[in-house]
């Protein structure tokens, strides 16, 4: 209590719930100190009315836990409550105002170590943030939990009313969120925010920091149409440090917030804008065989409520491309993707035969999306004999030579090299020479037979 008098962290948990979109997430939540306890099992955040079941809960069940900062023990309960909901998906999101410690030091260390080591396997990142009111935070040990699991860096502060701010820019990394389009313009008290909302977005919060609950926030549409919250579409939540506003499928333009009555100065407050879209990214790879040195067409595009997106106006500004790995090497290779007709593309060629990881990426102004992997086999076309070379007569003591591309041929082009073997040991000899046979006779008559082979 201590470092945090006015109990911020919990508001800043609080916005964290409020956040979440509805029916679209699942939340669990773990009090620890000496030891770990589940305070609020994996539910769906499905509805306000939930969100307000589980804030209420934070605030009964909070106890200040014989002033030890064991997460150790905390996240090896969230990985075991995870593992047990049969979870593929997911991310932990750990707060703390102290040190790693606990009871048994070894029992800690490898408690957290575990925990970071099954996070990472399963691509799941650990987001830490550390209240260093005392200066007691570590923040090596956060490095190691977040940077382990490519969750960013951690982020620490002394001063518990930042914390709001930070457990939004968590909830903006998770969901990819990029920060849209907006201005803020302040008149005499009055503080006018304005966003541009592109199409298919599902959920808009637009968060205000700095402000309390009962702070006067008018919402405009893009008609200019003031529109009264009614907890359904139109939500508002408040806290001690926040106010959040909540659209639910909002209709695309520009939408207005004004924050009256404002008796200090915008630099103590902040205001920004999350989006949450559904648009999951679809890759497609050829079905058939892809060769070394031909294009194969990659492509992918975004799905909104299980129908594909085809205007050309929605990927108009996206930076998309094409990640290619080679999984014999771990080579990674990027390629940028054009509009075709309905959806991205790009043609890609293959230098080398093997197998390869594909995946797309596709970032846009205001969010950033990524595609499942596809695996594609590249072959290689079998060279072909153009022609034989059927019986050769040499003179005792003469010789022949024959260009081999005349015999042989490669739709790839890649033939490496040439292979001459004779059958038994005679007088002719056989030799290749740049992409050409030489057949030389000895000084004795006989026969034997020349097998060329053509290796790619």
């Amino acid at each position: 209590r201590g470092s945090d008098p006015e109990e911020l962290a919990l508001d800043g948990a609080k916005l964290f719930i409020d956040l979440l979109p509805a029916g679209k997430a699942n939340i669990s939540v773990i009090l620890y100190g000496r030891d770990a306890v589940t305070i609020v099992s994996l539910t769906s955040v499905d509805s306000v009315s939930k969100k307000e079941i589980i804030k209420s809960t934070l605030v009964e069940e909070i106890r200040y836990r014989q002033n030890m900062t064991d997460y150790g023990a905390a996240l090896d309960l969230a990985v075991n409550n995870l593992i047990e909901a049969g979870s593929q998906k997911a991310a932990i999101l750990l707060f703390t105002d102290g040190k790693l410690y606990g009871g048994d030091v070894q029992e800690v260390e490898n408690q957290l170590e575990g925990a970071i080591n099954y996070c990472k396997g399963m691509g799941w990142p650990i987001y830490t943030i550390g209240l260093n009111f005392d200066g007691s935070v570590d923040r090596v040990s956060l490095e190691e939990i977040s940077l382990g699991t490519d969750a960013g860096d951690p982020l620490i502060t002394e001063e518990p009313r930042e914390l709001s701010e930070f457990f939004s820019e968590i909830f903006k990394r998770y969901y990819k969120n990029i920060q849209p389009r907006e201005t803020v313009e302040v008149k005499e008290g009055d503080a006018f925010y304005k966003i541009e909302i592109p199409q298919m977005v599902l959920e808009t919060s637009i968060v205000i920091n700095g402000v309390s609950a009962d702070t006067v926030t008018t919402l405009m549409g893009p008609s200019g149409v003031v529109i009264e919250f009614d907890n359904v579409q139109y939500q508002k939540f408040g806290g001690k440090t926040y106010n959040v506003i909540k659209l639910i499928e909002p209709v695309s333009g520009e939408w207005s917030v004004q924050i009256s009555g404002l008796d200090y100065s915008m630099d103590a407050i902040s205001v920004q804008s999350l989006n949450v879209v559904d648009l999951p990214v679809v890759l497609e790879v050829p079905l058939d065989e892809i060769y070394i040195g031909k294009p194969a067409l990659i492509e992918t595009y975004l799905l909104y409520k299980g129908e594909k997106v085809t205007d050309e106006d929605y990927y108009n500004g996206a930076d998309a491309t094409v990640l290619v790995t080679n999984a014999a090497t771990n080579e990674v290779e990027s390629y940028p993707m054009t509009f075709c007709g309905s959806n991205l593309c790009a043609d890609i060629i293959f230098e080398d035969f093997g197998e390869y990881i594909v995946k797309a990426n596709i970032v846009t102004p205001y969010f950033e999306r990524e595609s499942g992997e596809a695996q594609i086999l590249v072959t290689n076309h079998a060279t072909e004999i153009k022609k034989q070379f059927g019986e050769v007569n040499l003179k005792v003591g003469a010789g022949d030579q024959f260009d081999l591309s005349d015999y042989f041929s490669d739709s790839d082009n890649n033939i490496v090299s040439y292979e001459a073997l004779m059958s038994e040991q005679s007088a002719i000899t056989a030799q290749i020479r740049r992409d050409v046979l030489y057949l030389d006779a000895g000084g004795q008559a006989g026969k034997v037979s020349v097998i060329v082979s053509a290796i790619d």
